[in-house]
């Protein structure tokens, strides 16, 4: 007869030790146990996985976010050698500390960020479950690298890297993302929105105008109403002069030239942020204008 038909193979399990490697088969779910923790992986290929400790904190965590800690790590780092997809990395922490366990309370959730050690930035990952019981996250690891815990706050800024697809809805959700890059976005209904930055861009600067060498391409995975603010958060070392002029601009590649927007830009000098308001998405950059000054030969200016 002919219904729903599926492949299953058994089960393995494994008995790891913090920072030594281990060894899985291809396809297969194998369960490591390291001594009152797991971690469920399944490869494409025969693999070695390894999970080590990260000791401590070394990054500021993101505002809204606190760090939290267990016994003898602040979080782990997870390698995956053998050159397969990555299936499943299911990670069932250790218990946290008590006065750790203590800060999720109320409003107050546990989350997981993943940390990029070389950009020295986070990206929120969201987690399964966190059982008070046994002070324990239940998370999936996207990827091999460093998974940090946090105590995150009602309303945190959702820590973003560039080219990470995000989910959207109606609900306005604040992304914050390396180098000083914050979206603010709701959508009419389910969606994703995806940021990529680059420091220069293929079109010539507006006449009178200089870039910041940022330049942000946004576009959500379906189109669709959308209500959007930019932010922008500018070096401390520019001038008032140059800062007041700051403006957010779109390509629009329907006329090729950068459009500044009538309405919804503002620069706010004591938190030095610039900011757009929008209504949809594209390639979007930050210009201040050009100066002018006068010279003599052999005199500086």
């Amino acid at each position: 007869h002919f219904s729903e038909w599926a492949v299953f193979a058994n089960n393995a399990t494994a008995t790891g030790t913090l920072g030594s490697g281990v060894s899985v088969a291809a396809n297969t779910e194998t369960t490591i146990n390291y001594g009152g923790f797991d971690l469920v992986v399944h490869t494409t290929t025969a693999s070695t996985v390894t999970l080590s400790s990260y000791a401590s904190v070394v990054t500021t965590m993101p505002s809204g976010y606190s760090a939290l800690g267990f016994s003898a790590q602040a979080g782990f780092t997870l390698a995956i050698d053998g050159g397969g997809a990555l299936i499943k990395a299911e990670l069932t922490t250790p218990p946290l500390t008590t006065s750790a366990a203590a800060l999720i309370t109320g409003s107050v959730s546990a989350g997981c960020l993943q940390y990029d050690v070389d950009a020295r930035a986070y990206n929120k990952i969201d987690i399964d479950t966190y059982t008070a019981g046994t002070k324990t996250i239940k998370v999936q690891l996207p990827k091999a690298g460093t998974y940090l815990f946090a105590a995150v706050s009602a309303n945190a800024q959702i820590p973003t890297f560039y080219n990470k697809t995000r989910a959207t809805s109606s609900t306005t959700a604040s992304l914050s993302f390396p180098g000083g890059f914050v979206l603010d976005v709701s959508t009419s209904s389910a969606n994703t929105v995806t940021v990529n930055r680059a420091s220069v861009s293929a079109h010539t600067d507006p006449s009178g105008k200089h870039n910041l060498g940022a330049y942000f391409s946004i576009n959500q995975g379906t189109t669709q109403s959308v209500t959007a603010t930019l932010k922008f958060t500018y070096s401390a070392g520019m001038s008032s002069s140059v800062a007041s002029s700051l403006r957010f601009a779109y390509w629009d590649s329907g006329t090729s030239a950068w459009v500044f927007p009538s309405t919804g830009g503002s620069v706010d000098t004591s938190t030095r942020v610039v900011s757009q308001t929008t209504t949809h998405f594209s390639e979007w950059a930050v210009f201040a204008n050009n100066a002018t000054a006068t010279g003599t030969l052999g005199s500086g200016v």
